[in-house]
């Protein structure tokens, strides 16, 4: 029983059924707390029912290419597997990588771990320029830029491997090394990368020859001439358990007295490299077994405008809760007309200067859903209803 000065001093007590304190707020609360859960779980927002619609999006099985006579192709849809962690390269798109205004997580698995040919470990090899020195064929030759994408299961948007120069602020949360993640595809250099033969004594020489499906490789980052590597002494713990770390550095032997003597010697000169990559470099591009790995699972999700506005609405949610109001004071200071309507342009600028990134193909499908006037305009205060509602 709780007293008051007035009772302490004799006056009458509080009996059971006396509410005392902010009861009404508390009630209220969990009135409050109660219609959240309910329409959490109404709208499958609730962490263990994102969690399962995570596994299941990232366990789709999907077509994994067969390379007849063993060569790889562009196009090929592979699985890249380290040498130094015997894991697979991996994606987690729920998992998001911090100073980047997009980016998603590339881990590797385990040893013993394969995780088959599914929307998380299927990469797709595209060329990266049309015409190069070398030939024009379809086979992956080494020298050559490629550009490692997702597979089209994975998500609404089309991602590349990606990698960018370290900063004390970006870089592999684990490791501090260079980082690597997933972004938009886009015809930057950031997300360009050349495949290299492992032995330095000869990687001049099979500039243009075909890479050999399974064969040992180094993946080159194109920008910062960092090769892509993994090691198990740096442990990720995600929704999918414990996976390795994937960054960029040069995992290389440390044989500069032997370098030396083979110069002296005349056996090498210094423009032909020696030291080797260590096995943390390493990487095989597997392909499947057998064509009938190959044939097609179940058909493309298509674009859906809701949910581009619900990942907006929660990019917004995630910097404020007074998001909203402050998106729509920067679509009014740059409406210069003052009819509440923006290009596309404008409108697309509007968005990242607020931090979120959206693609030219996203702000155009953006405008024909909020162009109510058929001007080529954006009507940004129905934009921002869309929002509310969402």
């Amino acid at each position: 029983m709780q007293y008051t000065t007035q009772q302490l001093q004799g006056g009458p007590k509080y009996n059971h059924k006396t509410r005392i304190g902010n009861w009404n707020e508390d009630l209220e609360l969990n009135t409050i707390q109660a219609n959240n859960y309910q329409a959490k779980k109404s709208d499958g927002t609730l962490p263990f029912a994102k969690t399962i619609s995570k596994y299941q999006q990232s366990y789709r099985q999907v077509p994994w290419s067969h390379a007849a006579d063993g060569n790889l192709q562009w196009g090929h849809q592979v699985m890249i597997q380290n040498a130094k962690t015997e894991g697979w390269v991996v994606m987690d798109i729920g998992e998001r990588v911090a100073n980047l205004q997009e980016g998603y997580a590339v881990t590797c698995t385990s040893a013993g771990q394969n995780p088959g040919p599914m929307t998380r470990s299927v990469f797709k090899l595209c060329k990266e320029d049309s015409v190069d020195m070398f030939t024009c064929d379809n086979y992956v030759r080494y020298g050559q830029k490629v550009r490692i994408i997702a597979n089209d299961h994975l998500f609404r948007k089309t991602l590349q491997l990606a990698s960018a120069k370290q900063t004390p602020t970006i870089c592999a949360p684990l490791s501090g090394k260079q980082i690597c993640y997933l972004n938009a595809a886009r015809p930057d250099a950031d997300g360009a990368w050349v495949l290299d033969h492992v032995d330095p004594n000869v990687r001049f020489e099979m500039q243009g020859e075909v890479v050999k499906a399974g064969d040992p490789v180094l993946i080159r980052h194109v920008t910062t001439c960092v090769y892509l590597g993994s090691d198990d002494a740096y442990k990720v713990k995600n929704d999918f358990g414990q996976e390795n770390e994937v960054h960029c550095f040069n995992h290389s032997s440390k044989n500069k007295s032997q370098n030396l003597a083979l110069e002296r010697e005349g056996r090498i000169t210094v423009d032909v490299p020696t030291k080797y990559q260590m096995s943390q470099n390493v990487f095989c591009l597997q392909t499947a077994p057998d064509a009938s790995y190959a044939r097609p699972i179940e058909e493309l999700a298509k674009f859906d405008l809701n949910d581009l506005v619900r990942e907006i609405k929660a990019k917004i949610f995630d910097r404020s809760q007074f998001g909203l109001r402050s998106l729509t004071k920067i679509f009014k200071a740059m409406d210069k007309k003052g009819d509440g309507c923006l290009d596309v342009d404008d409108f697309r600028w509007g968005l990242l200067d607020f931090g979120i990134e959206i693609t030219k193909d996203e702000s155009m499908e953006l405008l024909k859903h909020f162009d109510s006037d058929k001007n080529g305009l954006v009507n940004f205060s129905e934009f921002m209803n869309a929002l509310k509602v969402s």
